[in-house]
């Protein structure tokens, strides 16, 4: 049985459940906006010390503010577990993959700021990386980012506990799972596999083999009129679509009885709905659909995407 079919046979278990009345708003475009904040890596410690603006437990905080980087040598992949951090990959033109971390820690001491930091740590062993922050306490709270610049072929794998991933212009294979916080993918090619267990995936792009799982919601961009590749993609709860203008792939929406479906896009023929296996299936276009959308207990709403829309 593979993937699409194991969670078809899942949504079996919720066909008595009550069907939560999400909104129906469209995706938001500012998701799939391209980033340029470690588009110039610094390559000097800047610490910073700063009172934080709102007191904790009656005490004046202390905000402490670490960013370095640096070379990561031999990674012909690059294969990441991730604890309590959030990490960005950005697939570059070059030869050399580099890393940078900014933490930033709120705690009531400068020596209880400094304690915290010690524990944030980079260990690599061959192409394998531990990227470690520690989870927040009542004594001190740490925010950690590790942005990554790599070669635009390297593969990328990324285990996460805790943790957010943004992947950014990478060619080759993506593999990313995390138990809770958001993954954003955009502009990637090749295979994409991408689950989060109680969070929320952003999708842009418009090719690949591209396979996803989310836990609450998912928001997707299809920057072409048609998707080259394959795409399977469930959440628990809504799955927010935006559609180039004049699409003219081949699509299927899933959704449960009494849950919603919003088409809003201007398409070239109406969405036919058929029923299978007690749930509502709308199609578009014509032979064997390859974007297949599935909503467990939400819904499913397609809309044009805003003019100007890059992924």
């Amino acid at each position: 049985m593979n993937l699409w079919d194991r969670w078809k046979k899942r949504t079996s278990d919720h066909l008595n459940e009550e069907i939560i009345p999400y909104t129906t708003e469209p995706a938001s475009a500012f998701l799939f906006a391209p980033t340029a904040r470690y588009a110039d890596l610094a390559s000097a410690k800047m610490p910073q010390y700063l009172l934080s603006a709102r007191p904790h437990s009656g005490l004046n905080r202390l905000t402490k503010m670490e960013r370095l980087s640096g070379y990561l040598p031999g990674m012909s992949t690059i294969n990441a577990n991730v604890i309590n951090a959030s990490v960005e990959v950005i697939g570059v033109r070059g030869s050399e993959s580099v890393i940078e971390v900014q933490s930033q820690v709120d705690s009531a001491s400068q020596a209880q700021a400094q304690a915290l930091l010690t524990q944030v740590t980079i260990e690599q062993k061959n192409s394998h990386l531990r990227l470690f922050s520690p989870p927040g306490r009542r004594a001190g709270h740490c925010l950690t980012q590790f942005a990554i610049t790599c070669p635009i072929q390297r593969p990328v794998t990324i285990q996460g506990v805790y943790s957010a991933a943004r992947l950014t212009g990478l060619t080759a294979g993506v593999d990313v799972e995390t138990t809770h916080g958001r993954i954003t993918l955009l502009n990637l090619a090749a295979s994409v596999n991408a689950k989060v267990k109680e969070g929320i995936i952003d999708y842009s792009g418009h090719q690949g083999l591209v396979r996803l799982f989310a836990g609450w919601e998912l928001n997707l961009n299809f920057t072409l009129p048609t998707f080259d590749g394959r795409m399977e993609a469930v959440a628990e709860g809504p799955v927010r679509v935006l559609l180039s203008a004049g699409f003219r792939g081949s699509l299927e929406a899933n959704v449960a009885k009494g849950a919603v479906f919003v088409c809003r896009a201007a398409l070239t023929t109406p969405m036919i709905p058929r029923e299978e296996d007690g749930r509502v299936i709308h199609s578009f276009g014509e032979g064997t659909p390859n974007v297949r959308l599935m909503s467990i207990k939400g819904p499913v709403v397609l809309d044009n995407a805003p003019a100007g829309l890059e992924a």
